[in-house]
Parts: structure tokens; C-alpha cells; sequence
């Protein structure tokens, strides 16, 4: 069975990060997007990349150029038009000190709105400027990501197919270490171009040595299933990430919920053991598991008190004590953590998770639904919650009724403001609250098709540990799954008769030969972002088919930053 092993993209990106630093000569300062910079630390950290010249490192808004340095300015950027602003308005203030050279490494490659503007500035042939793409960054031993959240509003709600390349040359990078897989499946618009531009693209894959180990990939789209995003996340990964954002692995929390001194940042990745071992479990098992951990870790204590010789006491003292400290620390932020969680908005969460378990159930609203999100408008509620309210509302009955959506726009437009039209309207276009009749493919048609429902699987319900459903309270599973299974199944005109040309496979000929065998390892990609809901549920396939997977995806996302590229759109 492969072994995927995710440090070698790691090390992969790090070269190419170092490369393009050698490239500058002499002293370097680097000054970083501030949305770069977990990814950047995620990759090689401060120390790596003070061995490759950079003396100094800087975020970019709080970085002002010293006339007496020496030294070549080197920007870690994405391609943003605010950015390129931002470097002009530096230049502008130092463009009289030669001591200085300004470079641009652009991640992942510069747009073109981005190069107009700097031949528009006059600093096109001024500043020197590198495509920068780090491909997938690991997460997790079995989770890398491209983290661009951008890609979701470009391609989804601009309809922008700039990444389309980026994406398939990410996964080329994926072929060439792993193995090139029999056959690439695509469901949804941008993944079909994707594995399109993939099939045709493989110059730049490194050599795979030997035969390829992948059977086949999956990629689809983040609007085929906008369910699976909008819900409680019950995991306790995904309730984190709800509650707190977790970025790039790393989690702040501020002083209030660990009631200390200051503000603290734990690193969620699989270094920590503690955490990996609780990330998939559901919400509810949470609190039990940390403190029966706690409760281990003070024996471990209590039973190393009785040591007695020397080298006992050293080896203690150099090794054990450290990680020993490390998890409990970890541990007691986390229990803070869980009990923020529980303590905020308890009333609020239970009404909330019955309003979701309702609608999936009944693939439609009521009354009284529809009165409830409208207290949510009229009280201001945070506006993310009432537009995802809203949005459920109709993905769930598959578009709600004229004058219900009249009602709720007019409603959250006296409430939050008029400037909001364009949110509405933006809600509209990519079908996330719309007219009943409008909607292509409603949630209730699919969700009932491929036996997503809580209500389809009580015939046939696997026990907690192997049923998808367990981590939505028995209530829905995440298409993913099921699509997964009918690929297993051999069973894909299932699919190529309910989505046509939405679902699409590409057989790599050279490797026809592996097409009957039975798949044992997997690349999934979603395409605009991936929870950690289906992260979960992912894993728990790989558990029961007895397969590897390797999840890949263009960011990792959760309802709140759904919504805000939406707004802010």
C-alpha cells in the first residue's frame, strides 16, 4: 500500500524558497504578507531562512525602508492589488537611497491586473519579480493544502479561472512523487478544467521512480455540496475552527478564554500528539478525553517522583519532563478552550443544531423556521449567522418561496444595511439563496440519490465508529463519502447519469493496465476549500474501505470565511 508521505512537498517548497532567495545576492530583508506568514513558518521557519541570507523579517504593513541598510528588499506576496499599492508607496519613499533593490516573490504567480499596475507606476522594469508557487504545504500526515482561500471567490463567485494552472501543476507536483493514477475523476465545473489542464500538463512532475502506487483521483468542486460547509462542525477539529479560526495549523487564544495573563498560540498540527489523537472526535467526547488524559499524565508525574538513581533522574529531567510539561500545556488550553466552546451561546447552539437536523431531515422549511431567522435579523445578530441561516433555508428546500425571499432580503437590508445589495445579489448568482425553481440541482434530489440522509441510513446504520453520519448527530453525511463509495463500487454511471457533464473521468492510458485491481490509495482535491468536517469523514473512509488518502485541497475553510469573502466581495 503507498505511503503517502507528505514531508517530501514540504521539502520540495523549501527548496524552491530557498532557490529564488539565492538568486538575490548580498544581505536580504524580507518582508511578508501578513496572510503568509503561518504558511511561510509552516515551511522552513525564521532560522532556515536566516541561513539563506535574510537577515532581517518583516510583515508588510509595519515594514519602513532604513536609508543606511544596505541591503536588497525581498516582498513575500500574493498577488493583490492592495500589496502592489502598498510596495509602491514604500518605493516612493525610498526611491532616492540605491543602497536598496526591491524584489517581488509573488505566491503563486503574479496576475495580470497586478503587472498592469506596476507598468502603470513606472516600477515594471524597476523592481525584479519571481513567480513563487509552493504547490501543497502539509498540514497533516495525510492533509496538505495549497492555502489560497482566494480561489474560492475568484472562481466561484467571479468566475475566474486564473488558478485553474496553478492547481494542476500542484498536482503534477503530487504525480510525480506518488505515482500517476489510472484514472482522474472531476465533479463540478473549475475540477473538470482542472483535471483537464492535468492530463495535458505534466512537464514539470518530477520523475515518479518505479510503478506509480496512486489508483485514482477525485476532485470536486466546493459548491456541489455548500451543506457540508454551512452546518455545526461536530468534530472537535472543526468546532475550533468554528469557534477560534485555526490558521495554518496554528490556533490563537486569547487571554480571556485561558483565563492568564496574555494571549497564547497552540500549533494544532501533528507534531502535537495530544491533539491528534482527539481531532476527529466528536464534540461531546472531547471534554472526557482531555481530562482522563490529564489524569495520565499526573500518574506519569506521580510515579516518576519515586525515582532514585542518577541516569533515571537525568533522563527525566533532559527528555520526559520537557514533553511531559508540553502536554500538559497543551491539554489545559485546550480544556479552556472546550469550555469556552460549551459556555458561549449554549441556548443559542441547541436551537440551532435542531433548526439544521430539521431541515436536512425534511429537505424543506416551516413557519416556524423561517420566524426564527428573521428574530436573527431583526435582533442584528452577527451577519454571518443570519445570511447563513438564510442560505440553509434554501439550500435545504432547494430555493425558498418568492415571498419568503422578499421577506428575509427586504428584512436583513433594513437591518444591516442597504450596501448589502451586493451581497444579496452575489448570494444569488452562486445559489446559495435563491427562488425556488431557480436552484439546478437541489440538495433534497442528490442528498436522497446518493443516500446522504440521516432517514436513508437507518436501515442499514453502521455502528459510531464506522458510520459518516455519526459526526452530524445521525442527520446527514457529506457527499464526498458517497461519491467515493460509488467509485469503489464501480458504479460512476450513477453519477454520469445524475450530474451529465458535471462528472467527468480521464483515463491515463499508461496506466490501464491497474484499472481492474482493487484501489488501495486515493488523492482527493477539493477545489475551493474543504472542512474539516470532511477531513473527518474522509479519514473515517480510508478506516472502513481499508484505503490511503491523501486529501489535498486549495485552502481549508469553514462558513465564516465562506461568507466573508462573500461580503467582501
Amino acid at each position: 500500500m503507498a505511503v503517502f508521505d507528505v514531508n517530501n512537498l514540504k521539502i520540495l517548497s523549501q527548496r524552491k524558497f530557498a532557490k529564488c532567495l539565492n538568486v538575490i545576492h548580498g544581505e536580504k530583508h524580507l518582508v511578508f504578507d501578513e496572510s503568509l506568514m503561518r504558511p511561510l513558518d509552516r515551511i522552513c521557519g525564521a532560522s532556515f531562512l536566516r541561513s539563506q541570507g535574510a537577515s532581517k523579517l518583516f510583515k508588510l504593513g509595519s515594514y519602513v525602508p532604513n536609508p543606511d541598510d544596505n541591503v536588497n528588499i525581498v516582498f513575500f506576496i500574493r498577488s493583490t492589488v492592495s500589496n502592489i499599492r502598498m510596495i509602491k508607496s514604500l518605493y516612493e519613499r525610498d526611491k532616492l537611497n540605491e543602497m536598496h533593490g526591491y524584489f517581488l516573490l509573488v505566491y503563486p504567480r503574479m496576475s495580470e491586473v497586478c503587472r498592469t499596475i506596476l507598468e502603470e507606476e513606472g516600477l515594471y522594469d524597476i523592481v525584479e519579480w519571481m513567480n513563487m508557487p509552493l504547490d501543497f504545504l502539509p498540514l497533516d500526515l495525510d492533509l496538505v493544502s495549497m492555502e489560497m482561500p482566494s480561489i474560492y471567490r475568484d472562481f466561484f463567485i467571479n468566475d475566474d479561472l486564473c488558478h485553474i494552472s496553478s492547481i494542476a501543476a500542484a498536482l503534477n507536483v503530487v504525480q510525480g512523487f506518488f505515482g500517476v493514477p489510472h484514472t482522474i475523476y472531476s465533479l463540478g465545473k473549475f475540477s473538470k478544467q482542472v483535471s483537464e489542464h492535468l492530463v495535458l500538463d505534466t512537464g514539470e512532475s518530477i520523475v515518479h521512480d518505479g510503478d506509480s502506487d496512486v489508483d485514482f483521483f477525485l476532485l470536486y468542486d466546493r459548491n456541489c455540496d455548500y451543506m457540508s460547509s454551512l452546518i455545526s462542525p461536530l468534530t472537535f477539529h472543526g468546532a475550533l475552527d468554528d469557534c477560534f479560526g485555526i490558521n495554518c495549523c496554528y490556533m490563537e487564544l486569547s487571554d480571556k478564554v485561558i483565563k492568564g495573563d496574555k494571549a497564547v498560540t497552540i500549533t494544532l498540527g501533528p507534531e502535537t500528539e495530544v491533539f491528534a489523537q482527539a481531532k476527529d472526535l466528536h464534540f461531546a467526547q472531547v471534554s472526557e478525553f482531555i481530562r482522563h488524559k490529564l489524569v495520565d499524565l499526573e500518574n506519569i508525574k506521580k510515579s516518576k517522583a519515586g525515582l532514585k538513581g542518577i541516569q533515571d533522574m537525568k533522563k527525566f529531567v533532559s527528555v520526559d519532563l520537557k514533553k511531559f510539561n508540553a502536554d500538559t500545556n497543551v491539554l489545559t488550553n485546550l480544556l479552556h478552550a472546550v469550555d469556552h466552546v460549551i459556555s458561549s451561546g449554549k441556548q443559542d447552539r441547541v436551537k440551532q443544531l435542531q433548526l439544521e437536523q430539521d431541515l436536512i431531515a425534511n429537505c424543506n422549511y416551516d413557519r416556524n423556521d423561517v420566524s426564527y431567522v428573521d428574530d436573527l435579523i431583526c435582533q442584528q445578530a452577527p451577519m454571518v449567522k443570519s445570511l447563513r441561516n438564510m442560505c440553509l433555508l434554501s439550500i435545504a428546500a432547494g430555493g425558498v418561496s418568492r415571498a419568503d425571499h422578499r421577506f428575509l432580503k427586504t428584512h436583513f437590508l433594513h437591518s444591516y444595511g442597504y450596501e448589502h445589495m451586493t451581497t444579496m445579489e452575489c448570494l444569488d448568482r452562486i445559489g446559495l439563496f435563491r427562488v425556488s425553481g431557480d436552484v439546478q440541482v437541489p440538495f433534497s434530489s442528490w442528498a436522497k440519490k446518493f443516500g446522504c440522509l440521516g432517514a436513508a441510513a437507518q436501515t442499514s446504520r453502521l455502528d459510531k465508529s464506522t458510520s459518516p453520519f455519526y459526526y452530524t448527530n445521525e442527520s446527514f453525511c457529506p457527499l464526498i463519502y458517497k461519491v467515493l463509495e460509488l467509485i469503489l463500487r464501480n458504479s460512476t454511471l450513477e453519477l454520469e447519469k445524475f450530474y451529465g457533464t458535471q462528472f467527468a473521468s480521464h483515463q491515463i492510458e499508461s496506466q490501464s493496465h491497474r484499472r481492474t485491481r482493487r484501489p488501495k490509495s486515493i488523492v482527493v482535491c477539493a477545489v475551493g476549500g474543504l472542512t474539516y468536517l470532511e477531513c473527518a469523514v474522509l479519514r473515517l473512509f480510508a478506516t472502513v474501505y481499508d484505503v490511503r488518502i491523501l486529501i489535498a485541497t486549495t485552502s481549508m475553510i469553514n462558513r465564516n470565511n465562506i461568507f466573508d469573502q462573500i461580503i467582501n466581495s
